[in-house]
Order: C-alpha cells, then sequence, then structure tokens
C-alpha cells in the first residue's frame, strides 16, 4: 500500500453525468503526500466537466485516512463488532486490485 501511496501515477476516469455531461475525473491529479503519523493521505484531485456551457476545471484535495484491515478490525471489536477481511474469499479475491474488502457485524 506505501508503495503505491508514494508512486501512485496519475489515472484518468471518463464519466458521463445524467445530464449528459462528461466528466473527466483525475485520482491521484499529482503526487500524494502521505503523513505516516495520522495515516492521513493528501490526494489532489481533479475534474474537467464538458458541457454545452463549456469546460469547467475543478480542482482539490482529498484528505483520506487509510488504516490497515487488521487496525480496523480490532477497533471493530473494541466497538463490539466481529469482523473478518472478504478478499481472502471467492468471490471476492481478485476483485479489488488496492483495496481490502472488511464486513462487520453485530458480535
Amino acid at each position: 500500500m506505501m508503495e503505491y501511496v508514494g508512486n501512485a501515477g496519475v489515472q484518468y476516469h471518463d464519466i458521463i453525468h445524467m445530464n449528459g455531461d462528461l466528466i473527466k475525473y483525475a485520482w491521484p491529479a499529482d503526487k500524494i503526500n502521505w503523513n505516516p503519523y495520522s495515516f492521513t493521505a493528501e490526494v489532489p484531485v481533479k475534474m474537467m466537466i464538458q458541457s454545452w456551457r463549456g469546460t469547467q476545471l475543478k480542482e482539490f484535495n482529498s484528505i483520506d485516512h487509510i488504516h490497515s484491515a487488521e487496525v480496523v478490525l480490532f477497533l471493530a471489536k473494541l466497538a463490539g463488532f466481529k469482523g473478518k477481511i472478504l478478499t481472502k474469499e471467492e468471490p471476492w479475491k481478485g476483485c479489488f486490485e488496492y483495496s481490502v474488502v472488511v464486513e462487520l457485524g453485530l458480535a
């Protein structure tokens, strides 16, 4: 995960809004600023919106809190939940390349 955060390349995704606007979305749009003490990643985001009104460029920073699945499960247990990591099982295995799917339920 840390290797990806440190070397994430710009990735553009095209999305068609329900009103027909084309949105070109870049996450991350530049180098991610990782703070290992607070487990936060400041991620630059760009959105280019193309519509009949013209083209607009929106830029902002997303602040993402990143924790390991083990830490999430530990904290959930302290709060009275049981949980498991689903991406170790089929059909979840291989579905999310850089993600972990965690299931939480009442203990």
